[in-house]
């Protein structure tokens, strides 16, 4: 049978619907008479059902008052098992301007209708959004990179004289020091430090002389070796440098300082779709070169040419920053098997975007088939995200397919919450008689999703000596943040992993 329910957050779990009331039986595997393969539904994850003899286990009842349920009130139980298969669980993101996520070529169902129409007594207006799918994508990468360089070339007679005037006298100082610093530390000692301060007044509109200032400290302080990261606030930039003796030494013995001094202004630089090509000195290993230097620096690419030969070039082509209020595409996602933090990784690969370049509001379960909507900078056309998304798919066991793409006005981007719900349509195989009268209480008064990973975290057997989510959420509302860390640092007893030990 099928069921339909609409909730705020996804049910996790695993196991039957209604199982606190279920026959006291024996436990058995699901699938010895549910004319399923036990060993298929085995490598599904569904490993048995709960009884009633379970569910009155002094452990549950300990687990149950532990995280506040005095008793329940409804016995009635569907009995069966959920996903059985992966059309079983069909989730349906419902998003901010209250339109269920789906593709096109699906036909409009009345339970999404309903739903929406709920949703339209409770929205004033949608969020604009440009519905044109082909466009100049909006990406500053390229003329940051260009600014670095002019703060770069300025050179020893322009970049001390630059960097006061926009960072003041002392920051000149603190570069200074940290030369200094370098100079005297031994080869085997590293050395970092806060170097200035950008105060920001003109908003985004400051970055090309945020870059500006990045390349004139990476001249003063090139023969360092140091890499040189930023963080930028919305009132100031803060610049850093940080000199590794182990990496200086890589670099130092493979190669000359100035051809050291070119790759680490081509890394300082940042992402780009450029390459570089590094000539090492005779006799250098260039295999054992490049498996150095890719533990040092892991979004390069590193690849030999010749004997002493290598060539360098980024697994990334833009930069966060450049990417930073940029356009967004918003499209719909339909997945099957796939974690929503591994397809964004991979996705992110695949395009050469930054981490965290894909947006969502909120996590989906990849046991199922579930649709949400999603945003990612506008750097490729529709058909590249289209061919992106295809070419990651592996089957009909992993597979995505993307939809509905408009483009955003505004540089909004989703982030977790930022959706009003999910559409849940559910098929419980195995269901005993009076299925239908038992969830009718279900769908005339909703109920509390008071249950699951996301409520409790991961504690199959009730363990007392193992934490759950709500342990370390009441010492964290409380101010008890070295217990909330103890907790979370703290395996079980039951952990017999090399990683517990």
């Amino acid at each position: 049978m099928w069921t339909a329910l609409t909730s705020s957050v996804a049910p996790r779990g695993k196991r039957s619907l209604g199982t606190l009331s279920r026959a006291g039986k024996a436990p058995r595997p699901i699938g010895e008479k549910d004319g399923l393969g036990g060993e298929f539904v085995r490598a599904l994850g569904i490993h048995r059902r709960l009884t009633a003899e379970e569910t009155n286990r002094e452990e549950f009842r300990r687990f149950s008052n532990r995280v506040g349920i005095q008793e329940y009130i409804s016995p009635k139980g569907s009995g069966g098992f959920l996903r059985g298969q992966m059309t079983d669980w069909e989730v349906r993101e419902v998003g901010m301007d209250g339109k269920v996520a789906h593709l096109r070529v699906e036909p409009v169902t009345e339970s999404w209708t309903a739903v929406e129409r709920r949703c339209a007594d409770h929205l004033s207006s949608a969020p604009a959004i440009d519905s044109r799918t082909t466009f100049k994508a909006a990406d500053r990468t390229h003329g940051l990179l260009m600014a670095f360089d002019q703060g770069y070339e300025l050179g020893d007679i322009g970049a001390a004289p630059f960097l006061e005037r926009h960072c003041g006298a002392h920051a000149v100082s603190e570069v200074q020091k940290f030369l200094h610093r370098t100079a005297l530390k031994k080869s085997t000692r590293n050395a970092r430090g806060l170097l200035c301060r950008f105060p920001r007044v003109d908003g985004d509109d400051d970055l090309e002389t945020v870059y500006n200032i990045r390349g004139a400290i990476a001249w003063m302080i090139r023969k360092t070796l140091a890499v040189i990261p930023m963080k930028i606030l919305s009132h100031e930039v803060l610049f850093y440098a940080a000199a590794e003796a182990s990496r200086n030494k890589c670099l130092l013995d493979t190669m000359p300082r100035e051809e050291a001094i070119e790759l680490m202004r081509f890394v300082v630089r940042g992402f780009s779709d450029g390459g570089m090509t590094i000539r090492l000195n005779r006799g250098s290993n260039a295999e054992v070169f490049c498996r150095e230097l890719k533990t040092h620096f892991g979004t390069l690419e590193v690849s030999t040419v010749k004997e002493t030969t290598v060539l360098l070039s980024w697994k990334k082509k833009h930069s966060p920053v450049g990417l930073f209020n940029s356009r967004r595409w918003k499209f719909v996602l339909k997945k099957t098997g796939w974690d929503t933090n591994a397809l964004q990784r991979a996705i992110e690969q695949k395009l050469k975007l930054p981490n965290n370049s894909l947006h969502y509001g909120g996590t989906k379960d990849r046991f199922g088939v579930t649709y949400q909507y999603m945003t990612l900078p506008a750097t490729h056309d529709e058909q590249q995200i289209r061919e992106a998304f295809d070419d990651i798919s592996a089957g009909p066991m992993k597979k995505c397919e993307v939809d509905h793409f408009v483009v955003n006005t505004g540089p909004s981007k989703l982030r977790q919450g930022l959706s009003l719900g999910n559409c849940f349509r559910v098929q419980i195989r195995g269901a005993k008689r009076g299925v239908v009268e038992a969830l009718s209480s279900v769908e005339s008064g909703d109920f509390i999703n008071y249950y699951g990973l996301q409520r409790f975290g991961i504690n199959p057997n009730h363990e007392m000596t193992r934490h759950c989510n709500i342990d370390i959420g009441g010492a964290i509302i409380s101010g008890q943040y070295e217990k909330a860390l103890r907790l979370i640092m703290s395996p079980v007893c039951s952990d017999r992993t090399a990683a517990a030990e």
